[in-house]
């Protein structure tokens, strides 16, 4: 299943079986918030296509993305950034 399928089902969730199984459910949330976190976040449509990360060829990528820093005990040291990712693709 290609990125320009039309049935292609791309998935962003915690698996809610994991996140309601009693055995992790209690301990999920601490888990997250005890250790920093980078989140990397842009568009989906930037990530597949003609000059996007996955699927150009030209081997020199550069998108837009927003970019935040959480530590989560220190609330103080969070970080939030729009910047640029660059990437190089190699097609093997």
């Amino acid at each position: 299943m290609g990125s320009n399928d039309p049935e292609a089902y791309h998935d962003y969730e915690m698996d809610p079986t994991i996140v309601n199984d009693p055995a992790y459910s209690g301990s999920i949330i601490k888990g997250l918030t005890d250790i920093p976190s980078m989140i990397i976040s842009l568009d989906p449509d930037s990530l597949f296509g003609e000059d996007h990360f996955y699927d150009a060829d030209d081997g020199d990528i550069e998108q837009r993305v927003s970019m935040e820093y959480w530590i989560f005990t220190i609330p103080t040291e969070t970080i939030s950034r729009i910047m640029a990712l660059k990437g190089t693709v190699t097609i093997a």
